[in-house]
């Protein structure tokens, strides 16, 4: 909480916690700091009959939405604000992590990111033409976490243009297990929602 709330008083640039041009490095310490927290291996859950039911601490009603907030701000900043950057970033990186990670720890926070247009965010990201393999791979996997958080899921990343980015990743990275396969679940699920739509108007 301490960390996010920095972060997103960071990005006030006249405000009083206003870094200039020092606010990249601090994002970037920030959000990955925030990605190991999110992320580390609790071992509260071993004590369940089912592990993968265990809900951390952190991810309890509202408690993520300072953290949410502030990556997709920062994002937002980075990616689409200020176009600054050739390449992606350690930036870019932990903040699709963190954002994926919550998305498939809470279906709430999932249905969330989903009104704050982080579809699009990732969308960007993959259409972005300094993105490597790695946060082509994390691009994808966000999309795929928020497709099943809400029953609009599917339809939010396909009109954010998931299925263009997802081809685009394909034929950058032919030769990539991970893009080819998150890429076609993306597709799956577009095609699906296409499928359906077909159905209905036909009646």
């Amino acid at each position: 909480q301490i960390v996010s709330d920095r972060l997103l008083g960071s990005l006030d640039d006249s405000g009083p916690e206003s870094l200039g041009p020092e606010w990249l490095p601090f994002a970037t310490a920030a959000v990955r700091l925030t990605e190991v927290l999110v992320s580390v291996e609790d071992s509260e859950c071993l004590r369940l009959a089912d592990p993968s039911l265990y809900v951390p601490a952190w991810a309890h009603a509202a408690r993520p939405d300072r953290v949410i907030e502030s990556v997709v701000q920062s994002l937002r900043r980075s990616l689409i604000h200020e176009r600054g950057f050739l390449v992606a970033q350690a930036l870019h990186l932990s903040g699709l992590e963190v954002l994926r990670f919550i998305a498939t720890t809470s279906r709430p926070q999932a249905q969330r990111m989903l009104s704050m247009q982080v579809p699009e965010l990732a969308v960007s990201v993959l259409m972005h033409e300094g993105s490597h393999e790695e946060v082509l791979v994390r691009g994808l996997q966000l999309l795929n976490a928020l497709a099943p958080g809400s029953p609009f899921g599917g339809k939010a990343i396909a009109a954010a243009g998931a299925a263009d980015a997802a081809v685009k990743a394909a034929k950058r990275y032919p030769r990539s297990m991970e893009v080819q396969q998150e890429s076609l679940k993306i597709l799956q699920t577009c095609d699906s929602l296409t499928a359906r739509l077909r159905q209905l108007t036909s009646r």
